[in-house]
């Protein structure tokens, strides 16, 4: 076998630091999804107000949610 190309390791995976990764993503993951949930709120309450038409708001929150997917995905 042969060295293709080196590399510095940037990070160790042990198990105790692969449960502190796994932890922290998952605590992440659900504060986006609290941040997710706040907006269909937002969205419902900013309907309801009648002061905007539907559609920019959608489009405003449909946009807003796709940015918290992202960073869903690349957290």
């Amino acid at each position: 076998m042969q060295i293709v190309q080196k590399i510095t390791v940037k990070q160790v995976l042990t198990e105790k630091s692969r449960a502190e990764l796994l932890t922290y993503y998952s605590e992440q993951r659900k504060l986006l999804e609290k941040e997710r949930e706040q907006l269909l709120f937002e969205q419902k309450k900013v309907e309801h107000k009648n002061r905007y038409q539907k559609e920019q708001v959608s489009d405003y929150f449909e946009q807003e949610m796709q940015v918290r997917k992202g960073k869903n995905k690349t957290g």
